[in-house]
């Protein structure tokens, strides 16, 4: 999910993105509603009183609605529920907070891009110098510089850095990356946060089979499973753009089990789950094409996005506290207002390079003969940024 009016770009880009971009309309998020009263109930709980996601839903059910619905409709609740906050969240109920107080709505319509999501990447991209596959393997700072080691020996003298690296890659890697270490206040933060595991698999026909009894974007399957597989997919066909493809999420736990799974047996399990839904006598053909993610096991990813664990909120804030006015940190887990989110993570990197600029002086160039460069620093390579852009 992408909105334009996220993206702060000059006419021209704006005109490349708008090309290609398809407008969902409100119908979107109104299907996902459901979720309301549990949104409603998990209020009763404080900060002093927090608690696992997983109870508060089983406190929803005994305490609200187990004597007001059937035993089929509490499966159906569920399996909604489940659905929305485990793919939200990318993370099981157990493992996620009741009170997630730092979330906020962004306005907008949503709109999907046919072309793919790199497209908005390679228009961001323009007038940058892009260093690939150059694997950053130090970051030594002082009040001065940042230099940036690299494999192979190479180094990269900037007075200023924003490291972008995912909250997975950052806490499996911060102790070898950074001299000095990051403050304990920050390391401590890192901790406190979860990095969650949200996979797709497309699924590809060459007509979409399923039109004639599914005519919503999302489906969402009602099973008794605590833990269930393929319980969510999208709908590609029902929307504008009309495609014959479907796209099941998995999130948590078993997003993760799934990815030690070869395609083909993952792509069976997907076909298995779709005959559940499909009317009698109707089978699932055999799809044209399977694209599958594993974001737990990229080495540069380690996870999707990141959650807040029960008991730990306000962790963002921390984790975008620069480094000496010199090392800034950008990312969706340092967003407080928008985590786990695409356009949250597009905010923070604003906040981190306007924070970066303005910290600047003339003084601190003549102090010490570094580029007037900004280095943006992924896991996997490296942005070279001229300071007079």
């Amino acid at each position: 999910r992408y909105c334009t009016r996220y993206l702060d770009i000059d006419e021209h880009q704006q005109l490349a993105l708008s090309n290609s971009a398809v407008d969902l309309g409100d119908d979107f998020l109104s299907s996902r509603a459901t979720c309301v009263p549990i949104r409603s109930h998990r209020s009763r709980a404080t900060e002093d009183v927090d608690q696992p996601l997983s109870e508060t839903v089983d406190d929803y059910f005994r305490t609200d609605v187990g004597s007001v619905l059937s035993s089929y409709e509490q499966q159906w609740l569920r399996s909604i529920i489940t659905s929305e906050f485990r793919n939200d969240y990318a993370a099981d109920h157990s493992n996620l907070t009741t009170i997630w107080h730092d979330d906020k709505v962004w306005a907008g319509r949503e709109v999907f891009f046919p072309g793919g999501f790199s497209q908005v990447a390679h228009v961001l991209s323009d007038r940058l110098c892009i260093l690939y596959n150059s694997p950053v393997t130090s970051i030594e700072y002082n009040v001065f510089e940042a230099v940036v080691g690299m494999e192979g020996g190479g180094t990269h003298r900037a007075r200023k850095a924003i490291v972008t690296v995912p909250l997975g890659y950052l806490q499996a890697h911060h102790t070898s990356l950074f001299s000095p270490p990051l403050p304990e206040s920050m390391q401590q933060a890192m901790q406190t946060l979860g990095m969650g595991t949200l996979n797709k698999v497309i699924l590809v026909w060459r007509t979409a089979w399923w039109a004639e009894f599914v005519s919503t974007e999302w489906v969402v399957r009602g099973v008794p499973d605590e833990l269930p597989s393929f319980d969510t997919f999208y709908n590609l066909a029902a929307t504008p753009a009309q495609l014959p493809i479907l796209v099941a999420f998995n999130a948590g736990s078993v997003a993760e089990r799934l990815e030690e799974m070869s395609d083909d047996e993952i792509r069976d399990e997907a076909l298995a789950a779709l005959a559940t839904i499909a009317p009698a006598g109707v089978s699932v053909p055999a799809p044209a094409e399977v694209m599958v993610t594993r974001w737990h096991s990229d080495p540069w990813t380690l996870g999707s996005y990141s959650h807040v664990r029960p008991g730990q909120p306000g962790a963002h804030t921390a984790l975008a506290t620069p480094l000496q006015n010199t090392v800034y940190f950008a990312g969706e887990h340092t967003s407080s207002d928008y985590p786990s989110t695409t356009h949250g993570a597009y905010l923070s990197g604003l906040a981190a390079a306007d924070a970066a600029f303005a910290t600047e002086s003339p003084t601190s160039a003549a102090m010490v003969r570094v580029p007037a460069l900004i280095l943006s620093i992924s896991a996997a390579f490296l942005t070279l940024l001229p300071s007079q852009l």
